[in-house]
């Protein structure tokens, strides 16, 4: 599941079998957080069997927000399966668009997207996507955004003590369309 979150906030998966617990938020099952803002999870389904599921967010605190599209559907089969969601984009509705910035950095320093729409954190560098330094010093990721959509955004630099600093000039626009598969190749500014 794709979804940013804010600190103290994670994302569980529950439905309509015992194993995603039966629509009990208490019994949703936790995903793990390690390639945020990806999150993720292995299950033990029963095997050829329909199943309805939803994502939340529960807080610390407990409080539970749910995605607000219609609830996701998809039967297991006898071999493992891999489903990858958006938060609160239909599959049906959903595409990629894989950001990549040329940005050189300090140790300790990481570069991040940040956009106009929920899904680059609304503007919010608190919910900025990471992106990773595998290839150095381009930093990607793969981001799933909604389909047909057209935003703003730029990449932002966070140091080790959380301080921000935004890439100078306009704010860069993109548009996605019905398929799949974008790519931008930015440089810092």
């Amino acid at each position: 599941m794709y979804a940013t979150t804010t600190t103290g906030t994670d994302v569980y998966v529950v439905g309509s079998i015992p194993a995603l617990g039966s629509w009990n938020t208490a019994n949703a099952v936790k995903l793990s957080a390690a390639g945020y803002p990806l999150w993720s999870g292995a299950l033990a389904l029963p095997v050829t069997t329909a199943v309805e599921y939803k994502y939340i967010k529960k807080d610390a605190a407990g409080n539970v927000t749910w995605e607000s599209n219609a609830n996701r559907t998809f039967s297991t089969g006898t071999a493992a399966q891999t489903l990858t969601n958006c938060w609160s984009v239909a599959n049906a509705d959903a595409t990629d668009l894989t950001f990549s910035a040329y940005a050189t950095t300090t140790t300790g320093t990481n570069v991040y997207v940040v956009g106009s729409i929920a899904a680059l954190g609304s503007w919010n560098p608190v919910n900025a996507i990471p992106l990773s330094s595998a290839a150095y010093p381009t930093w990607k990721r793969l981001v799933i955004l909604p389909k047909n959509t057209s935003f703003e955004y730029k990449y932002i630099k966070k140091d080790a003590a959380g301080n921000v600093t935004w890439e100078s000039g306009a704010n860069r626009s993109y548009s996605t369309g019905s398929s799949t598969g974008y790519a931008v190749s930015d440089t810092w500014k």
